[in-house]
């Protein structure tokens, strides 16, 4: 049974649909770049102007049969499936960092850190944010101004002399990279409070944490395997 559901919606159905929901007895708000969002029982429903609709909890699936349609048309929608190793939580913020240019002979190591928190999360859910090996250089290049633009953000960049010179400080390229990816959420945490934080799983998961100076000691900090899908 799925916890998330999102398909495209007809907004012609809209105030029908929302109606349904005020007398279910749905508590309806705001949301950016959303014409509502309502608050059910296990189940958080937004409609986003684009006609995208999303619904997310425990009673995704009761909302969906119950609001979407029969049972047999609800098969033609795509729910989404959770697989065994997608990354679930339910937090309110987070930093997810990352790395690029691991692997590269020329140009600089990169890490970067974003945070994600109420304010932004809708509009990240809008843009249909995804691992950037699955989008094209135009695309990144549009959503990195967009989250720039509405998030929190810190960039560690390691030039080729950097490179060589932590190298031979830490005779690791993990421990380096561990250091790079405690810097970046540092570099957040300096700027805005976050309990938790996502990263690549790239080494002994005490690598990162060991790198983390006082701001970054408390984190919640959960590192997996291709944690970029996050």
């Amino acid at each position: 049974m799925s916890n998330s559901y999102s398909d495209k919606f007809n907004l012609k159905e809209a105030d029908s649909l929302k109606k349904k929901l005020e007398e279910a007895g749905y508590d309806f708000g705001t949301a950016d770049y959303a014409l509502w969002r309502a608050k059910g029982k296990n189940v958080v429903v937004t409609l986003y102007n684009s006609g995208k609709i999303l619904a997310q909890g425990s009673g995704t699936q009761e909302f969906t049969s119950e609001f979407l349609g029969t049972k047999s048309q609800l098969q033609l929608l795509s729910i989404p499936k959770k697989k065994d190793d997608d990354i679930t939580h339910n937090f309110t913020s987070w930093i997810g960092t990352d790395e690029s240019g691991k692997g590269d002979y020329f140009g600089p190591l990169i890490i970067a850190a974003v945070l994600v928190n109420e304010k932004n999360k809708s509009l990240f859910e809008e843009l249909e944010l995804k691992d950037s090996k699955k989008l094209t250089d135009e695309k990144i290049s549009k959503l990195a101004v967009k989250i720039k633009n509405n998030a929190t953000f810190a960039v560690v960049t390691i030039n080729p002399a950097k490179y060589n010179e932590l190298y031979d400080k830490f005779k690791n390229l993990n421990k380096m990279l561990a250091w790079g990816h405690a810097r970046a959420i540092e570099n957040i945490l300096e700027k805005s409070p976050c309990p938790n934080a996502i990263s690549d799983k790239f080494g002994d998961e005490k690598l990162i944490k060991n790198a983390l100076l006082k701001s970054g000691k408390e984190i919640n900090l959960i590192q997996q395997v291709r944690a970029e899908r996050d």
